[in-house]
């Protein structure tokens, strides 16, 4: 590869032979991927995801409002006599935050495979379950 992009020289005939593979999905294939997005544009798994972000940066400012102001949880990490902003916003993100990330990150892993459970079900109501299992299966 190195001698082919910066010596110029011509590529390999093993090179060229793989690159001849056909790889890609059929056009009864690409309808079939096509029916299982339009599931998720039926069934709104577009806005879903948008709102559900929107409350919990809602949630975050509004926890970092709070907190900001709260003496006692600086002085807890060492910072008494003075109170500075950033050390509260990097204690509050990382302490506080962290584990909460954690649980939201893992409800949203679980309802992004739901929706994509049920755009496939859509999907095959349209009649392209096999289509979409060998679709997938060359995508993968």
């Amino acid at each position: 590869v190195y001698q082919r992009r910066v010596r110029g020289d011509k590529p390999d005939v093993t090179d060229t032979k793989k690159k001849t593979k056909k790889k890609g999905c059929n056009q009864e294939e690409v309808i079939a991927v096509l029916g299982h997005e339009l599931g998720h544009w039926y069934h709104g798994h577009i806005y879903k995801p948008l709102i559900i972000n929107q409350f919990i940066v809602l949630g975050m400012f509004y926890t970092f409002g709070v907190l900001v102001k709260n003496e006692k949880m600086l002085a807890d990490f060492g910072f008494v006599a003075e109170q500075p902003t950033l050390i509260a916003l990097s204690v509050i993100f990382d302490h506080i935050f962290g584990p909460v990330n954690s649980v939201i990150k893992t409800a949203m892993t679980y309802l992004t495979r739901c929706n994509e459970f049920q755009a496939d079900r859509y999907a095959v109501g349209l009649g392209l379950g096999a289509k979409l299992q060998t679709s997938l299966s060359k995508l993968l």
